[in-house]
């Protein structure tokens, strides 16, 4: 699917409810918001749309469990929990930013 039409599909009010994306032509999971500096979100219409989501709350999480786990200083928990969620940022972002 080419870039004009995802980006049609995209902005088509039909395809967004009270901020919530789903639009199964689409071929994208993670697409970018509709104020597109907040970040994305999900196409609840994608059949990817909750594994999604889970993996994307272990990825945040689960290293900072991890750490606290195995013992590490309290001050280093906060930031494994930054670093996961950064990592998760970049993930989305490229994810938002395929075209097939």
């Amino acid at each position: 699917m080419r870039k004009e039409e995802i980006d049609r599909l995209w902005n088509d009010p039909a395809n967004w409810a009270t901020g919530v994306y789903r639009c199964a032509a689409d071929p994208r999971v993670v697409v970018p918001k509709r104020t597109q500096a907040m970040g994305w979100t999900i196409n609840f219409a994608h059949p990817w749309a909750w594994p999604v989501i889970l993996l994307s709350v272990v990825l945040a999480v689960g290293p900072g469990i991890v750490a606290m786990l195995a013992g590490v200083g309290p001050g280093t928990v906060p930031i494994v929990v930054l670093a996961s969620v950064g990592v998760l940022m970049l993930i989305a972002h490229g994810l938002a930013s395929r075209t097939s």
